[in-house]
């Protein structure tokens, strides 16, 4: 328990800190945040199909 709260710290001043470098630029940093997020969230997207179809495919043979 005690490894995990300053790791938790530890991300949340990292992800504060990201929100402040992208705010701070806004105008200009629109189009690569949006890629960017958008990009992640299909990678999760098809990691998460392809596991999914896995399992199914176990489960079923």
């Amino acid at each position: 328990m005690n490894r995990i709260l300053p790791r938790r710290i530890d991300n949340t001043y990292r992800g504060l800190v990201l929100a402040v470098m992208i705010w701070s630029t806004w105008p200009s940093s629109a189009a690569w945040v949006i890629g960017t997020l958008v990009g992640i969230s299909m990678l999760f997207s098809g990691m998460t199909r392809v596991m999914l179809s896995l399992a199914v495919r176990r489960i079923v043979a």
